[in-house]
C-alpha cells in the first residue's frame, strides 16, 4: 500500500522481476483493503505510516508485516504499534533493512568472521540521507561485526538541520560513530554538497 501511484508502479515492476506463484495486491488507500493477507508491505512515508496501519484495524487480518524505515515521525507511535499489530493478527513484523541479505555482504561477513579481528568501517558521501539511512549501516555493521552496537556517539551532530531530498523531511551534515564492546568502530558521515 502506498498513496503514490508512481511508487506503486515501481513496486509492481520490481515484483514482476521476481519469479513467484503469489497473488500480489496493490492499494493506494486503506479504505479499499479488506480480507486476510499472509504478508503486508507498508511502504508509505513515515509521516502517515502509523495512521495507515491503524486504519486497517477491523478490516484485515495480516500474518506478517514488512515496514519501511524510518518507521514513524512521532515517538509515541513506537510504543503504540505493538498493540495495533497484535489487533491485526500479526505474528511477526520486520523493518526492511536488506543490506545484510545481499550476497556480497554475506561473503564479506564470512571472510571477516574467519579473521576474528576487530572491524573498522567507514561510510562517507554526499547527499545520502544520513538522518534516515544511518539505520541501514548500523544494521549492516552489526551483521559484519557479528555483535551488537553497545554505544552510539552523537556529540558531533550538527545543530543546523537541512532540507532532505523529500519535501517536508529533514537531514543533517555530521559524523556519527558507534562502537562495540570489543572495540570495533563504525563511522558515518555526510559531507556538505558542493
Amino acid at each position: 500500500m502506498d498513496k503514490s501511484q508512481e511508487s506503486l508502479k515501481i513496486t509492481k515492476e520490481r515484483a514482476a522481476e521476481i519469479p513467484n506463484n503469489h497473488s500480489v495486491s496493490f492499494f493506494t488507500s486503506t479504505e479499499s483493503i479488506s480480507g486476510s493477507f499472509d504478508v503486508a508491505i507498508i511502504a508509505t512515508s513515515a509521516n502517515v505510516r502509523f495512521q495507515a496501519i491503524s486504519n486497517m484495524l477491523g478490516k484485515v487480518s495480516i500474518r506478517y508485516v514488512i515496514l519501511e524505515k524510518v518507521l514513524f515521525q512521532e515517538e509515541v507511535h513506537y510504543s503504540q504499534i505493538e498493540e495495533v499489530l497484535h489487533t491485526l493478527g500479526v505474528e511477526k513484523a520486520w523493518v526492511n533493512l536488506p543490506l545484510k541479505t545481499y550476497a556480497h555482504y554475506n561473503l564479506i561477513g564470512k571472510y571477516l568472521a574467519s579473521l576474528n579481528e576487530r572491524l573498522a568501517m567507514t561510510v562517507s558521501g554526499t547527499s545520502w540521507g544520513l538522518a534516515c539511512n544511518t539505520v541501514h549501516y548500523l544494521d549492516l555493521f552489526e551483521f559484519l561485526a557479528n555483535d551488537k552496537i553497545s554505544q552510539l556517539q552523537t556529540d558531533n551532530i550538527d545543530k543546523q538541520i537541512i532540507s532532505s531530498k523529500r519535501p517536508d523531511y529533514r537531514d543533517w551534515e555530521t559524523d556519527r560513530k558507534s562502537t562495540r564492546l570489543n572495540s570495533s568502530h563504525l563511522k558515518l558521515s555526510r559531507m556538505p554538497s558542493s
